[in-house]
């Protein structure tokens, strides 16, 4: 008898991938969806998550106006100290055109602007 067989747990790959497989059909609902991940590339696998869960969010910029600063005080004798700070390197950010697709078909697809940045 396989351990499978024992513990009614599945005992090979396939086992689970079975498992797996009847579960996603018995649980998955409109309300409550399964999302896969490809993961082979686990980086871009967490950035594929992320960006597909936040387009999942309703989101409309809110309309607000535009802050007015208050006027620079003076420095009234304030000089700034000669210390070797250590400063974090800046980045070039360039603005890049995109589109995006939701859902399981590419027939719902949007356009996008992305902020990619590159080391100064």
């Amino acid at each position: 008898m396989a351990r499978g067989d024992i513990d009614g747990r599945p005992s090979s790959r396939y086992g689970y991938s079975r498992a797996r497989d009847e579960m996603f059909k018995a649980t998955c609902t409109p309300w409550a969806p399964w999302h896969v991940v490809r993961s082979d590339d686990k980086n871009r696998a967490r950035l594929n998550a992320i960006s597909h869960f936040l387009s999942q969010i309703p989101y409309q910029d809110p309309a607000h106006e535009k802050p007015i600063p208050p006027k620079r005080r003076k420095p009234h004798g304030y000089k700034e100290p000669n210390y070797p700070y250590k400063v974090v390197p800046e980045l070039e950010w360039r603005e890049i055109s995109c589109s995006w697709s939701i859902g399981m078909t590419q027939t719902d697809t949007r356009e996008s602007s992305v902020l990619i940045w590159s080391a100064a």
